[in-house]
This record gives structure tokens, C-alpha cells and sequence, in this order.
């Protein structure tokens, strides 16, 4: 699998790019038509705060 690493409004490190390459790798996912990759806080509630990455 490719990732893009061009045309974002911030940089994508090397560093990171090879972190998703190799996780994406070790998975059984079909990539062909692209992967989603999706952060979330599982401890995130609006009522009580925390970090919430958008």
C-alpha cells in the first residue's frame, strides 16, 4: 500500500508514514480501494472534557 504523502495542508512524517505502512501490513484489511483511519479517545465525554483530536 501507498500513502500519499503530498498536497496536505500540513506535512505527513516519514516517521509516521512508515508506523501506519507497517500496521496496515501486519492487518488482514483489503486495501485496494483505500483504508480510513480513524482516531478516537475512548474516554472522551463532551460532559466531562478531555482531549478530543479533530
Amino acid at each position: 500500500m501507498k500513502i500519499i504523502q503530498t498536497s496536505y495542508p500540513l506535512a505527513i512524517s516519514k516517521k509516521l508514514v512508515s508506523i501506519l505502512t507497517t500496521e496496515i501490513e501486519k492487518s488482514d484489511i483489503d486495501t485496494s480501494t483505500g483504508v480510513i483511519i480513524n482516531f478516537r479517545d475512548p474516554d472522551y465525554k463532551a460532559e466531562t472534557g478531555g482531549y478530543h483530536p479533530v
